[in-house]
């Protein structure tokens, strides 16, 4: 069994997961919706739809993933047609949260810099 780790670059990732949300990945309109509709999950900040999660919902669906050695994190906003993936392998993955919270600090900024 895998643990779902994709092998990609951050241009692959980013095509898909813009694809994905704009109806151009072979998934059908409601499971997309479905995917979008983000359901709080209690004390975490982190909501989620059908595989999909928004943490904030201002800079779009996606999901992240790490392991030892690397963090990624990959969302498109699909009202203002804005896809951001940050992927690190400087994240001190022994303290999860925190490196979390880099994470999306930075890709706040990172959104923040892409504008409207």
């Amino acid at each position: 069994m895998s643990d779902g780790n994709v092998v990609t670059t951050t241009a692959d990732l980013s095509g898909w997961i813009r694809r994905l949300l704009r109806g151009e990945a072979g998934v059908i309109a409601t499971q997309v919706a479905q995917m979008c509709e983000c359901v709080a999950t209690g004390n975490s900040p982190v909501s989620y739809g059908l595989g999909l999660e928004c943490h904030p919902a201002a800079f779009g669906h996606g999901h992240s993933g790490g392991n030892p050695g690397y963090l990624t994190v990959a969302r498109h906003d699909r009202d203002a047609n804005v896809t951001v993936v940050l992927f690190t392998t400087l994240a001190e993955y022994d303290n999860f949260p925190a490196a979390t919270d880099w994470h999306y600090e930075t890709v706040t900024k990172l959104r923040a810099a892409a504008g409207d």
